[in-house]
């Protein structure tokens, strides 16, 4: 039995509650000084057969200074029909991740190794960008930060 308890290990952030108004959305910067991963599960309801680009951004700090793109490509995964299956087929490596344009609810997980950003120039924060939405659909975007070792209550990562 593992005795992985998830508050514990995972540092968790709500990224967007939900949002839906069809315009680029950003989920809340996360700091990675304190993981060792991190893991962006991000929830599409589809009302509407809209694709969908969720692009990760860099940058020094949490208020999103020094912004830019991400240069390296992630691991993602993608359940492209929730409703149907419960299963996520892993994708291939990408610079960001794009769904299909089909009106079923559909989940994106992304994972982010905090060595992949440019920590020789300070860049030790990250989110995620939403393009391509459309009103009908909501997104939501929680955020699992996989920290050094258990604790009852794993540092901010909302602050820098």
């Amino acid at each position: 039995m593992s005795r992985i308890c998830l508050p514990e290990t995972f540092k968790i952030v709500e990224g967007i509650s939900n949002l839906t108004d069809g315009s680029v959305r950003t989920a809340d910067y996360v700091c990675l000084k304190n993981c060792r991963r991190a893991t962006a599960v991000c929830t599409i309801l589809g009302g509407a057969a809209t694709a969908m680009d969720i692009n990760p951004y860099q940058a020094t700090d949490v208020a999103a200074s020094d912004e830019k793109v991400f240069a390296n490509v992630l691991r993602w995964w993608m359940n492209a029909s929730t409703g149907v299956t419960d299963t996520l087929v892993a994708q291939t490596a990408a610079i960001d991740a794009n769904t299909a344009a089909t009106a079923v609810n559909k989940m994106v997980v992304i994972q982010i190794d905090p060595a992949q950003l440019d920590v020789a120039n300070g860049f030790d924060c990250v989110t995620l960008k939403t393009e391509g939405d459309e009103a009908s659909n909501l997104i939501s975007v929680l955020w699992f930060l996989e920290t050094d070792y258990a604790q009852a209550t794993p540092p901010t990562a909302i602050t820098d």
